[in-house]
């Protein structure tokens, strides 16, 4: 494409006197019978011909996604086809305000419009491969296929008083927890923003409904795909988008201190969960292999310095496993971990997987609990849903049960 151009730029300016009648012939045949010197010829055709070059670019090159594009995007993506930026405001609201997906069903574009926008652009999700439902109708996992092949799951989770969709940020994770069937596989790469919104898409239109929770506690790390993970926070958060509110949404982290940092810097509107499951550091790197980079005091300190930032509260979510983490001495350094840290601890019990680990027995389980609360700390259970369909914490493995 830059070649041609070039050409035209720069042919000779001793045009030959064969040259310029033809030129005078084209000029009434293209622009009609207004004469045109040979320099405005020249740069009429140079005009004509990038025309002719951008509308064979579109042609050979892949529409653009608009999925996963922010409010601000959209606009820039308007200007760019010649719209004013307003296009771009009504994309946003029909894409995530109403999730249609069909640029034909947005009825407000005039018709013009709308075939330009479908030989132009896409709004491409990911492919539904399989839906499971629990036992008790409480539970949905979807399992979704992105363009590549790589596999994802989200999970849905009806409650009394909430509806919490579970997000995957990436395919696979690379931390290597010991006792999650999604370290067990591996790291498969970081998730596009278009492929994250895709999954609160894709789960609206199997559960008929939006959810009022959204956490990122899916497959992989949060804090390793930040970037396009934080692009879609103004899309879940807009009024005229998903309209959750940021209090609503949380990411959980394996314990990343540059992440954690940098949702302080940025005052990410959000809230924040560590995966502790440990009260030492010799347990949490055997259980957590990324403490030997990130070890439980600079952990804390860390999150001690993200509190007082953002003034938000935090959450320890605390896996009790059998004989790892789960003895008196656990239950009593764990408030004197945590001290000084506006938080509350989420103990989970582990969810079976392939992995040699069991959960504590329900005595001990209350004990530990009960050990914990003497302390006069914020202790909250969360209940197991899903299992039966490996929907539970720890138990994503992107494949069906």
């Amino acid at each position: 494409m830059a070649r041609e151009i070039v050409i035209i730029r720069f042919f000779p300016v001793k045009i030959n006197h064969l040259f310029l009648q033809i030129c005078r012939f084209l000029r009434k045949f293209l622009f009609g019978v207004r004469p045109l010197g040979a320099r405005a010829l020249k740069g009429a055709l140079q005009r004509r011909l990038i025309a002719s070059l951008r509308i064979t670019q579109h042609m050979t090159t892949e529409a653009p996604n608009l999925l996963g594009m922010t409010k601000s995007q959209l606009e820039d993506f308007a200007r760019s086809i010649g719209q004013p930026p307003f296009r771009g405001r009504q994309l946003f609201r029909w894409i995530y305000g109403q999730g249609v997906s069909d640029f034909q069903k947005m009825t407000d574009l005039g018709k013009a419009f709308r075939n330009e926008l479908s030989g132009t652009a896409r709004i491409s999700l990911p492919t539904l491969v399989n839906t499971q439902w629990s036992n008790d109708g409480s539970t949905a996992k979807c399992l979704v296929e992105c363009h590549d092949g790589q596999r994802i799951e989200a999970v849905w989770m009806d409650e009394e008083v909430r509806q919490t969709l579970c997000l995957s940020s990436q395919a696979g994770c690379g931390l290597g927890c010991t006792f999650c069937a999604t370290g067990a596989l591996g790291f498969g790469r970081n998730l596009t923003p278009d492929e994250i919104i895709g999954q609160v898409m894709i789960m609206e239109s199997v559960v008929g409904r939006r959810p009022s929770n959204i956490v990122f506690m899916g497959m992989g790390e949060p804090l390793l795909n930040l970037d396009n993970l934080l692009q879609t926070l103004p899309i879940l958060t807009a009024g005229d988008g998903f309209a959750t509110s940021h209090r609503r949404i949380t990411l959980s982290t394996c314990g990343l201190i540059p992440g954690i940092q940098r949702l302080a810097k940025e005052n990410v509107k959000c809230k924040l969960a560590i995966s502790l499951n440990a009260t030492d550091q010799d347990t949490r790197v055997r259980l957590m292999p990324v403490a030997r980079k990130y070890p439980l005091d600079a952990l804390l300190n860390a999150v001690r310095d993200y509190a007082r930032t953002t003034r938000y509260r935090v959450t320890f979510e605390y896996v009790l496993i059998a004989g790892e983490n789960d003895s008196d001495d656990d239950a009593l350094r764990l408030p004197r971990l945590l001290k000084g840290i506006p938080s509350k601890i989420n103990l989970i019990i582990l969810n079976p997987t392939d992995q040699p680990f069991q959960p504590p027995s329900p005595d001990q389980i209350h004990h530990f609990e009960t050990l914990l609360r003497s302390h006069k700390i914020h202790v909250s259970f969360r209940k197991s849903r899903g299992a039966d369909i490996a929907a539970a914490c720890g138990q994503l493995a992107g494949k069906p049960r």
